[in-house]
């Protein structure tokens, strides 16, 4: 009888819609109900390998770490002549004043400019993410990111800075150099003021 009454609740909890249920069905009541809770039998894991426009992925760690799109090695396998763009979160003035360590990277096609996927490590990656997903989603360019005028005070300027990197990849390197050698002498500046 028992078993009866249990079969009826999971066919119950199929049929009804949440709002519609009574207080007790909501929860799992048994280890099959958590067992099936927690399957992976309806999310294929690797679905995101085989299809990174699924959806934005982020992590909220320490750093957090965030992407949407292809990786460059993804480009590459599916016959895109792809180019990183780099930008250092010492780079902008937010990255400067709140935490200088972090990266947001684009991968685009060097044939017309088009951002194919976009990575980002560091503070707010979870949030920063999804202009990027706009970003390749809409099929927008480098070019379109570089005539685009971000307020100096976010995050967002970084998508300029690595757009002007993907096309100037050398001057963006010497950038980076300028800007990681300006945050270790201040991180040497704080030590020595602290001793």
């Amino acid at each position: 009888m028992c078993s009866e009454k249990n079969k009826a609740a999971k066919v119950r909890k199929t049929l009804v819609p949440p709002h519609e249920m009574s207080e007790s069905e909501l929860f799992l009541d048994s280890s099959t109900d958590i067992d099936r809770f927690l399957s992976f039998d309806k999310i294929d894991p690797l679905s995101l390998e085989s299809n990174p426009f699924a959806f934005p992925v982020g992590v909220w760690s320490s750093p957090e770490a965030a992407y949407y799109g292809l990786s460059s090695q993804q480009a590459h396998d599916l016959g895109f002549d792809s180019g990183e763009g780099i930008a250092l979160y010492s780079e902008c003035l937010r990255g400067l004043v709140f935490n200088p360590n972090g990266l947001l990277k684009l991968i685009f096609d060097k044939v017309n400019g088009r951002i194919l996927g976009v990575h980002i490590c560091g503070d707010d990656a979870c949030e920063l993410i999804h202009y990027g997903m706009e970003l390749v989603r809409a099929q927008r360019t480098i070019f379109d990111v570089i005539n685009n005028l971000f307020s100096a005070v976010t995050y967002h300027e970084m998508y300029r800075i690595a757009a002007v990197a993907a096309i100037d990849p050398d001057g963006a390197r010497k950038r980076r150099a300028a800007a990681g050698a300006a945050l270790a002498a201040r991180n040497r500046s704080k030590r020595n003021t602290i001793l």
